[in-house]
């Protein structure tokens, strides 16, 4: 956590993280007086930390009950996938005409979560950047534990395709690895496991 983030974003930080790793099942209330006593603070920053981790479906507030650590179902959990799958191709092809030639060379050697988080960037649409964040929060837990089917040769290989695409500017190729690699696994979750 960078000096300048503020102790609602600490609080924020820290509790997404429990919850993504499992540290806090699904069904858990989240003690709002334990948690402001941890950070030595009122209970207000704890609460629009809540708030923010509700908007990210990864809480759900209840009246009179607090915040309670939210359980998507399979179903919900494919459908936001499906979606985000949607979105993610929509920002890489929207990125080749737009994707400044220092940001593609920026692209080699990235790790593969950075590699996509700079390809969805690209498409320089706050928006999405942030719907797709949303997304990508709500689904992370639930393939934490998922392996990829590929090797790290075979993503290195598609990230090199994929950087040599956005070089020629060819929408075609691009969209063409995208959703090769989405049969596989999205951009977002295939590689948890390798970041």
């Amino acid at each position: 956590m960078g000096p300048d983030k503020t102790l609602r974003e600490k609080i924020v930080d820290q509790l997404r993280c429990a919850i993504v790793q499992g540290k806090y099942a699904p069904g858990l209330r989240l003690q709002e007086i334990e948690i402001a006593e941890q950070y030595k603070t009122s209970r207000t920053p704890v609460r629009e930390a809540f708030r923010v981790l509700e908007s990210e479906g990864l809480v759900e507030v209840r009246p009179r009950r607090g915040a309670i650590v939210s359980n998507a179902s399979n179903g919900d959990i494919e459908d936001l996938d499906e979606i985000k799958s949607v979105l993610e191709l929509y920002a890489a092809q929207k990125a080749v005409s737009i994707i400044s030639d220092d940001e593609i060379n920026r692209l080699e050697g990235l790790s593969s979560k950075e590699f996509n988080e700079s390809i969805i960037k690209a498409c320089k649409n706050n928006k999405l950047v942030s719907l797709l964040a949303s997304i990508g929060k709500q689904v992370e837990r639930h393939y934490s534990d998922l392996a990829s089917a590929q090797s790290i040769d075979e993503i290195i290989e598609w990230q090199k395709q994929v950087i040599s695409a956005f070089r020629t500017r060819d929408e075609t190729q691009v969209k063409n690895l995208i959703i090769h690699r989405s049969k596989k696994g999205h951009l977002g979750v295939t590689n948890l496991r390798y970041l």
